[in-house]
């Protein structure tokens, strides 16, 4: 036990996870711990081939909901140790996710419930994180017709706070002759180009339809 799975071979490293959990009136909470391999390899490159190095993490978490009339307040938080970041360098580091959601029900007085969300996700690693969520704020909003035909809309932005980088999203969707259930979803980015892991997207503003067929 202890030792790091290299290139892709595995030396016997037995992982231990473990997780408990409870509630108290409105409140729900967790604790969690794991240690063995990471699933966020260190690439190296040997012999002209790409090659996976794995270490052998130690990592905490805890997570917390708080549910109050239309409120929700949650959070998780880890702390994890030797974790190769993007340089591939062995470092110790802490992440974090809050997140608030409200639901306005009965909005401009019909029967609809529109949700607002606000998250913030970080990251103590900073740019040498794996993730592209290492300082970066989600806004959206949900509203729910509550029709026969289930018709939902979600918006969502967006922002990266060190890159100054955003995208938007929007989604509508519906059911149609009782039987076909279909929407439109359109994605665009803004200055994604400053963005290390999302820089790939840059060019990906698409407008896409979908459906899906239900007996």
């Amino acid at each position: 036990m202890g030792r790091n799975v290299t290139g892709g071979k595995n030396y016997n490293n037995i992982g231990i996870a473990l997780r408990w959990s409870g509630y108290l009136n409105e409140y729900d909470y967790g604790l969690s711990y794991y240690k063995g391999n990471t699933k966020d390899p260190a690439f190296n490159v040997v012999s002209n081939t790409l090659v996976p190095n794995y270490s052998e993490i130690s990592q905490i978490g805890f997570d917390f909901q708080l549910t109050r009339d239309s409120d929700l307040y949650k959070s998780e938080i880890i702390y994890r140790s030797d974790q190769f970041d993007s340089n591939n360098i062995l470092s110790n580091y802490y992440a974090s996710n809050l997140g608030y959601e409200k639901t306005i029900f009965n909005f401009l007085e019909r029967n609809w419930d529109l949700g607002l969300l606000a998250e913030h996700t970080y990251d103590s690693r900073g740019r040498t994180s794996h993730t592209g969520f290492q300082n970066d704020l989600f806004l959206g909003t949900t509203l729910a017709l509550n029709d026969i035909q289930d018709t939902q809309s979600r918006f969502i932005l967006i922002n990266d706070l060190d890159r100054q980088t955003r995208s938007i999203t929007f989604t509508y969707e519906s059911r149609f002759f009782s039987f076909i259930r279909g929407g439109v979803e359109f994605y665009y980015p803004f200055n994604l180009e400053n963005d290390l892991h999302n820089a790939s997207f840059k060019d990906e503003t698409n407008l896409s339809f979908f459906t899906k067929y239900s007996f």
